[in-house]
């Protein structure tokens, strides 16, 4: 009877170990979307629940996945912009880690000028049935000396 407890024991912890691991191929999967502009691979990296908070820039914040796939979607069909991911910082938990991000977003104006901001990027990914998945998305723009012209 002790080997099967024992082996019981192991197998919930290999399934405890399996999901913190996976939260790194998450996270890249879901950077790799965004760069990528897939909006499937970029859903199958957040909630499936109905509150999914995304904090822009300029502050504006929305809060539920419908409203956030309806951003990804527009963003997404722009092929005039690119952004790059530089790490900070990865905290990774049993059931919810985090990830900070400077980021690089580079694109063309309308009136053909470039342009290019730079934020940190937060990101928390919750453990749901398994799978990590994305609930909190803050952008945090940082000044530069662009911004004075």
């Amino acid at each position: 009877m002790k080997p099967f407890v024992l082996c019981l024991v192991f197998l919930a912890a290999c399934s405890q170990n399996a999901g913190a691991s996976g939260f790194r191929e998450t996270l890249d999967a879901h950077l790799q979307a965004i760069q990528t502009r897939d909006l499937a691979a970029y859903e199958a990296t957040i909630t499936g629940g109905d509150t999914l908070t995304l904090i822009f820039p300029d502050g504006r914040l929305i809060e539920t996945r419908a409203e956030v796939m309806d951003f990804h979607r527009d963003w997404f069909a722009d092929e005039t912009w690119s952004m790059s991911f530089t790490p900070v910082r990865v905290i990774e938990g049993a059931e919810l880690s985090t990830a900070l991000y400077r980021t690089r977003f580079e694109t063309t104006l309308e009136n053909g000028d470039p342009y290019w901001s730079e934020s940190y990027l937060a990101l928390t990914f919750a453990l749901e049935d398994g799978q990590w998945r994305l609930t909190h998305d803050q952008n945090t723009r940082i000044r530069t000396s662009q911004d004075d012209t």
